[in-house]
């Protein structure tokens, strides 16, 4: 309300204020995009691309009044009831808002008021937000606002020149709290009027807004001027009103009430004010990552969500698993051409070939795999949320076939046994057909009274291969006690070197002592004739124990298992000074002293 101490003389002279419907009574400005108050604007920032559209209503009773000084203290109301709305959009984009309102009266009467109709002036409005609470103790902005002269009304209520703010802007969050504040400037025209030049003032507001709910809560705002061309002790220049409020949210849609009066009787302060909204606001938050989640349902406001179908509502990128995998067989050997694919959360199939690496969440998978001469895989894999994790596949070989023909020196058929290191089988009529499983070993064929024939092997998955075999007479005999040799250990004369035609013999004495790791401790004893010194042939027979000995350590036997002695011409088989005798004691004798077990 507005008070001018008038004289009946000064009426009855025509002495009221030049061009009165110059000035803007209405002080309220709808606030574009304030979230928990009513007039109070608020530094938040939504998140890019966000608008909203606001439909305000606005009744005021009373803003500008003149009150006379006679004693009939009478009073002339130059602006009574107005009914205004404002038709208010706005957009933000990184931290800028913008925002245009669009002021209609639809109602206005007075003394002052020729026109009760009409467009306002027309305000583009600007905020660009520096500090946001969700980053900073304090919220901070600036705001600016340049009203056009669009007024069409004739009345105290718009302006006829171009006018505009700037404002800083304050606030600070305290759990359901928010605590707001305005300071700046508005630039108006100057107009004289009778005890009061109207001019650029500064202006104020304080707001609180209190969330009960996360749909709903109340408000209450404080707003003041400051004429600059006005001394302070005339509160015709520094009007005061309060608002008090509440809003509340139904999905996308918001709806404000507040009623509010004068504090001070300045220009524009009301005896009654309330206003009302309907609003077009999405609830959202700042996004600050512009993943699409807002801040107080994102995880990781500073770090966007990756959208791969895993997780994606978190609002965090998903950390994956380097995982290595590998196609190994029942043995633990790599197979070769492997096919396979991986589906699961957040994973389209993924088809690879052979082993690989691959990132993936944690989770479940499926997991197929094919190869030639294997079983096809489907299996569930389950990846730990770690660094990294290797995933061993075991694939089941086809099983390969064998087919094993056996035959002595003279072309017939033998029974023999065979094996790839662990029970042997039956070789029957000299033939066999066995399912084995595929692999690389050494397969072994025997048949009492011949040579025993070792053969390394690999047979591939699904494979079929035959083997045929002549065996040769054995010669050595197995016993309990002995390694009975059939033919003598031939040496070169009076030394213990070993002749070839002598190399057979010893390799098959070797293999029988590989095939048999049960025979655990051996004896070989050198022996000569009776020809020569005594001296002599005991330090001869030492030197061609050890001779043995060394060949079979050469050809894969354990030391450990071996030792040898000498006794010379004292352990002959039979006496006398012959060719005969002398051909039977000089010999080399091995004898099984150990077994496992004791035996």
């Amino acid at each position: 309300m507005l008070i001018l101490f008038l004289s009946q003389a000064a009426l009855a002279q025509d002495a009221a204020p030049a061009q009165p419907t110059e000035l803007d009574a209405q002080n309220y400005q709808a606030p574009i995009d304030s979230e928990m108050t009513l007039w109070t604007d608020d530094a938040s920032l939504r998140h890019d691309g966000y608008f909203g559209v606001r439909l305000w209503g606005n009744y005021v009773k009373n803003p500008l009044v003149y009150e006379f000084t006679d004693d009939t203290a009478t009073e002339e109301v130059l602006v009574g009831d107005v009914l205004q709305t404002d038709l208010i959009g706005f957009v933000s984009f990184k931290r800028i808002r913008l925002g245009l309102d669009v002021p209609l009266f639809l109602m206005a009467n007075g003394s002052q008021v020729n026109t009760g109709t009409g467009l306002g002036s027309i305000g583009l409005d600007l905020k660009g937000t520096i500090l946001d609470t969700d980053d900073a103790p304090l919220g901070l902005a600036l705001g600016g606002r340049i009203d056009l002269p669009t007024t069409t009304i004739d009345a105290p209520l718009g302006g006829d020149t171009l006018g505009g703010e700037v404002s800083l802007i304050v606030d600070k969050r305290i759990d359901n709290l928010l605590l707001a504040a305005n300071l700046g400037s508005r630039f108006d025209k100057q107009i004289a009027l009778e005890n009061v030049t109207v001019d650029d003032i500064f202006f104020w507001r304080v707001g609180a807004g209190y969330a009960i709910t996360d749909n709903g809560g109340l408000s209450l705002d404080l707003a003041g001027d400051v004429n600059y061309s006005a001394p302070l002790s005339n509160s015709a220049g520094a009007p005061i009103e309060g608002l008090v409020g509440g809003w509340g949210r139904a999905g996308n849609f918001v709806g404000r009430l507040g009623v509010g009066t004068g504090l001070t009787r300045g220009i524009g302060s009301p005896d009654f004010r309330t206003v009302f909204s309907f609003a077009y606001e999405p609830p959202t938050d700042k996004d600050t990552d512009l993943d699409g989640i807002v801040d107080r349902d994102d995880r990781c406001p500073t770090d966007p969500e990756d959208k791969d179908g895993w997780q994606d509502d978190d609002g965090c990128p998903d950390p994956t698993t380097k995982v290595m995998v590998r196609f190994v067989d029942e043995d633990g050997y790599a197979v070769e051409g492997v096919v396979s694919t991986v589906t699961g959360p957040g994973q389209e199939p993924a088809t690879a070939e052979g082993s690989y690496e691959i990132g993936l969440h944690a989770g479940t998978y499926q997991l197929q795999a094919e190869a030639g001469g294997y079983d096809p895989v489907a299996m569930e894999a389950v990846v730990p949320s770690a660094t990294q994790h290797e995933l061993v596949v075991q694939m089941k070989a086809l099983p390969a076939t064998l087919v094993i023909n056996v035959k002595d020196d003279a072309g017939k058929p033998l029974d023999a046994q065979w094996t790839v290191g662990g029970t042997f089988n039956e070789i029957k009529g000299g033939t066999t057909e066995n399912q084995v499983k595929p692999g690389r070993f050494v397969i072994r064929v025997q048949a009492e009274g011949y040579r025993t024939v070792r053969q390394p092997l690999e047979l591939a998955p699904g494979e079929r291969k035959t083997l045929d075999y002549t065996l040769q007479p054995s010669k050595i005999v197995v016993t309990k006690e002995k390694i009975d040799l059939r033919e003598e250990v031939y040496f070169d004369t009076g030394k213990s070197s070993i002749k070839n035609e002598s190399f057979n013999m010893l390799k098959e004495v070797a293999g029988v002592l590989k095939d048999n790791p049960d025979i655990t401790k051996v004896r070989i004893e050198g022996h000569t004739d009776s020809r020569g010194a005594s001296l002599t042939n005991q330090k001869l027979s030492e030197a061609r124990a050890a001779a043995v000995r060394q060949y079979l350590i050469d050809n894969g036997v354990e030391e450990g298992r071996l030792y040898s002695i000498g006794f010379g011409e004292d352990k002959p088989l039979v006496k006398g000074n012959n060719e005969a005798a002398w051909s039977k004691n000089r010999r080399v004798d091995i004898f099984i002293e150990e077994r496992t077990g004791g035996e």
